[in-house]
């Protein structure tokens, strides 16, 4: 389809470049919500701001509640689906082992192939 790499690399470039400028587009979004927020023109966005601001835009501006759609992805079968697919793509197996945990939730897994 693409009949020379040198059309996969311009085509890349291109993808790459629409990529970057989204990013920074969202990034520009998210610092302004923190600026709205805490009524400071002067505050900087770091990268541990992105996940609190990036939840609070979607409660604020898209209605998404991120508790309500956990609701739908119950953790343990998450868990059991993902290993499911590492099984098959990559030959690997889990088996769910006893370790000291820092919390109750906590499973520890040995992987072999």
């Amino acid at each position: 389809m693409a009949k020379a790499p040198a059309n996969v690399e311009k085509f890349m470039e291109k993808l790459y470049d629409k990529i970057v400028a989204k990013g920074k587009e969202e990034l520009d979004e998210l610092h302004k919500l923190k600026k709205d927020e805490l009524k400071d023109d002067s505050v900087s966005f770091d990268p541990w701001d992105k996940m609190f601001y990036g939840n609070l835009q979607k409660e604020k501006f898209y209605q998404v509640d991120e508790e309500a759609i956990k609701a739908y992805f119950p953790t343990t079968h998450v868990v059991n689906e993902t290993l499911t697919i590492y099984q098959e793509l990559f030959g690997l197996n889990f088996a769910k082992i006893p370790a000291p945990v820092w919390h109750e939730d906590v499973e520890c897994f040995e992987v072999t192939e």
